[in-house]
């Protein structure tokens, strides 16, 4: 839930916010988290006519240019705003956990929680804007990682726009290095009346049929073969720039591999578990090509896999 309208203070936030709860519960619809501010650093550009609710992580002000003119303006501060709403929910019968502050990249995050305290909020919310997938600064990504830990909150990675490799980078990079719990993707479709090709969708539709694109395939690989409550274990891969994660079912009884070359040389990976696997299946997609989560069948009994360039490989194994 959020707002791109100027408000006056923190407690108009809150109230609107309030009754927005209050007005989705009865139509049956109940939030798992509510963001107080979407983007709360980001102002539109000069040529856009889009609106924005700007917050510094604390109240205050701060110049801006006005007309060519520079004038020094009041804003709302982002975590005043989410003690204020707290305050406001406390009285809902079941008030949704807040996650924040849903900045447009991992630097402004961290600004935000130099001047404000993680533990304030229930969950770390951010998104991957203005990222190079193949160029993350892994340092600020892990000073993230690390206060979110130290507020022991989880990570959430709540937009990202990006094409098909792009988005295995960035998937790797935010569940590994970022250590995040959640990767959602922007847009999940666009529609063909906009007539302008939209590569960072999940689905393009058309009039009357649909297209899975490359960012489809990308998450594909990383939650076909995994479900909730898997969770991330050590892995690390020593063939060229080949990205590895892997992740453990509840019960300890299948492990997944992905696998992601962003080089664009193919590299022979051999796998190396702590115990054979009963049976382990392989699927491939090369986003130069035309595979597309492609089955390949069993896993070798040398245990050795081609991950082609620019291509993301999926091991699901049963131990």
């Amino acid at each position: 839930v959020s707002s791109q309208q100027p408000f006056t203070d923190q407690r108009e936030i809150a109230e609107v916010l309030g009754i927005s709860l209050v007005t989705n519960a009865a139509a049956g619809i109940s939030p798992d988290y509510v963001s107080v501010q979407n983007d709360p650093e980001w102002v539109p550009p000069a040529d856009s006519e889009s609106d924005a609710c700007r917050f510094l992580p604390a109240e205050g002000t701060a110049t801006v240019e006005v007309d060519g003119v520079e004038v020094e303006v009041e804003y709302p501060g982002y975590f005043e705003a989410v003690a204020a709403v707290r305050d406001a929910l406390a009285g809902l019968p079941a008030a949704p956990p807040l996650i924040g502050p849903d900045t447009g990249t991992v630097d402004d995050a961290l600004g935000f929680a130099a001047a404000g305290d993680l533990a304030s909020l229930d969950g770390v919310a951010l998104h991957l804007y203005d990222t190079d997938p193949s160029a993350v600064d892994r340092s600020s990504w892990r000073a993230l990682a690390d206060l979110g830990e130290q507020a022991q909150r989880p990570i959430f990675q709540t937009e990202a726009q990006a094409d098909g490799l792009g988005t295995a980078l960035l998937l790797h990079e935010a569940l590994s290095t970022l250590g995040a719990s959640m990767y959602l993707q922007n847009d999940l479709a666009v529609s063909a009346r906009l007539g302008i090709p939209n590569p960072t969708a999940l689905v393009a539709l058309t009039e009357a049929d649909f297209t899975l694109q490359d960012p489809y395939y990308a998450l594909r690989h990383f939650s076909r073969d995994t479900a909730p409550g898997w969770v991330r274990v050590d892995a690390g891969a020593d063939a060229g720039g080949v990205l590895a994660t892997a992740w453990l079912s509840p019960d300890a009884d299948a492990v997944t591999l992905v696998l992601v070359n962003p080089d664009a040389t193919a590299a022979a990976v051999g796998l190396a578990f702590d115990a054979p696997p009963s049976s382990a299946q392989v699927s491939r997609t090369v986003f130069p090509g035309v595979e597309r989560s492609q089955d390949l069948g069993a896993l070798p009994p040398n245990g050795v896999v081609t991950v082609p360039g620019e291509s993301v490989v999926t091991v699901a194994a049963l131990r």
